[in-house]
């Protein structure tokens, strides 16, 4: 299926999860926010994790994979948290599991597998589901021309599961224009900003996502994607994915560096990347590290440090104020 098909399909389906209502609805060219029951995404099976694995559309890959986690169990393999990737003894396994071809199509007729005959072979399409029985067809030499293909024929027969389809429930969906809907949950950055004239006389930091729909719309309408004015307080920095952050931890103070001749080694312990942005919270990792495991969040409020910026000869230079 090509990446254009493959998009057509998406629309299709999420439009069919749409209430009678909304459907209707749809034809409307203002842009507007529709819940979705639930539609699904192609994810590779080396990224699944167990939580997954309930989900995955199909109903017999998913038995078929929930069997294989209930054997590894037994059998002792230990298993992460149900959100964190799988054993690899899982991934062996799964390679194993093949999706049986039921039904092909000769000569755009679409007929049961085990009435096909050798001859047939030929004409099966598409040609790389013709190849797998072709393939399989050396394993019967002796098989007639004209002889319906033997039960023997299709065990352990079938395509092999490299990807799968997961339902994803609950997401909120907006309508672009008619038919066409994009998700919105995906964060471009997050903007930091100094609350001013606090009771205490603390300093309070707060944090404003924008998602990838609103800075597209910045960018659109020739607006600042960093919007920085926010009522009562004062702009610090914007945060996003793969950004560089300087963090004040352990005893180490970004305010005491001489920037004039930095101490790279005692700065590399205390960089860290920007993995992940979310309402309240930014996740980090450490610069060396990639381990998505071994990443840690922090709240705004929570965050000492400053933003850095490495260029291509390894340099590190200050873009932002502190944060104290």
């Amino acid at each position: 299926m090509s990446r254009a098909t493959e998009k057509t399909a998406f629309r299709v389906r999420c439009m069919k999860t749409l209430s009678t209502a909304q459907c209707a609805n749809a034809t409307a060219r203002t842009a507007k926010t529709a819940t979705i029951k639930s539609y699904t995404v192609r994810k590779p099976i080396s990224k699944l994790t167990e939580s997954m694995v309930g989900d995955i559309a199909d109903p017999y890959i998913r038995t078929a994979f929930q069997t294989i986690i209930e054997k590894l169990k037994a059998q002792g393999v230990k298993f992460r948290e149900s959100y964190k990737e799988l054993p690899k003894e899982f991934y062996q396994a799964a390679k194993q599991v093949k999706m049986p071809i039921k039904r092909v199509t000769i000569e755009g007729k679409r007929l049961s597998a085990n009435t096909i005959t050798p001859n047939d072979i030929p004409k099966i399409e598409p040609y790389f589901i013709r190849a797998f029985f072709e393939k399989r067809l050396q394993d019967f030499p002796s098989l007639a021309p004209d002889q319906p293909l033997p039960d023997a024929f299709f065990e352990n027969f079938g395509v092999p599961i490299k990807h799968v389809r997961i339902h994803q429930r609950l997401q909120t969906m907006r309508e672009l224009r008619p038919s066409v809907f994009i998700e919105t949950g995906s964060n471009h950055h997050i903007e930091i900003f100094r609350k001013l004239n606090t009771k205490k006389g603390k300093t309070k930091y707060t944090g404003r996502i924008v998602t990838l729909l609103e800075a597209a719309k910045r960018k659109r309408l020739k607006q600042p994607i960093i919007n920085k004015t926010m009522d009562g307080h004062e702009f610090v920095m914007s945060l996003m994915i793969d950004e560089m952050f300087l963090m004040s931890e352990d005893g180490f103070d970004v305010q005491k560096i001489d920037w004039a001749k930095p101490d790279y080694k005692t700065i590399s312990k205390h960089l860290y990347r920007v993995q992940k942005t979310t309402e309240g919270k930014i996740t980090f990792c450490h610069h060396l590290d990639s381990e998505a495991e071994n990443s840690f969040s922090k709240s705004p409020n929570t965050l000492r440090g400053i933003k850095v910026k490495v260029d291509v000869l390894g340099r590190i230079k200050p873009v932002s104020e502190p944060m104290v």
